[in-house]
């Protein structure tokens, strides 16, 4: 929402916006990006009442495109783990979950749909790191990041490899998400980032 944004942009940037113009951006962007807000909606109204429900099992595609799919307590890609909500119940605006020891989480369509959408990034990540990891070893793997130690006459070489692999999409994702990717080089995490 336009408050969330207004603040957004205060701690990334360190200025402030007015809530007018954090209002004009939200609407432009849900204008613009209609289908997102019908995808937000799809999460409240279908998905999250049947994962609550136990209906999760029917297996119902949360995206167009199917890549997710419901399971008894939350959703994911068949044939890994996915997004799991424990105990998940009603709220008036929403929903909760517990995460962790007994810590109620909030929960509503559209942070469901950001949980989907780094899932999907995570295991797109994870096929790319695999195979990049066919030819240099991996040390650290993130839900949008592969880390490696190479020697230094390697690194030029590691690099070019790890760019063509954080450019290819899984077979299942091909020809419908685009990618792009930075590769950064340095002495350490902290150099290369």
């Amino acid at each position: 929402g336009w408050s969330a944004y207004q603040e957004m942009v205060r701690v990334q940037s360190g200025s402030s916006i007015e809530e007018d113009v954090a209002r004009y951006s939200v609407d432009l962007y849900r204008n613009v990006v209609y289908n997102m807000p019908e995808a937000w909606d799809r999460c409240d109204r279908l998905i999250l009442p049947l994962i609550h429900n136990g209906r999760g099992t029917e297996m119902t595609p949360v995206d167009k495109l199917s890549w997710c799919l419901t399971d008894e307590t939350g959703f994911g890609v068949l044939g890994s783990p996915g997004v799991v909500y424990h105990n998940l119940r009603r709220r008036d605006k929403g929903w909760l979950y517990t995460m962790g020891r007994k810590t109620d989480v909030t929960l509503w369509g559209g942070k469901m749909w950001e949980n989907l959408c780094q899932h999907v990034a995570r295991q797109i990540v994870m096929w790319q790191t695999a195979r990049y990891a066919e030819r240099y070893r991996v040390a650290l793997s993130a839900h949008d990041e592969i880390v490696s130690v190479v020697a230094v006459d390697e690194v030029d070489a590691a690099s070019a490899y790890m760019t063509e692999c954080l450019l290819t999409p899984p077979p299942w994702a091909a020809g419908q998400i685009p990618l792009g990717c930075e590769v950064g080089v340095g002495q350490s995490y902290g150099e290369a980032k």
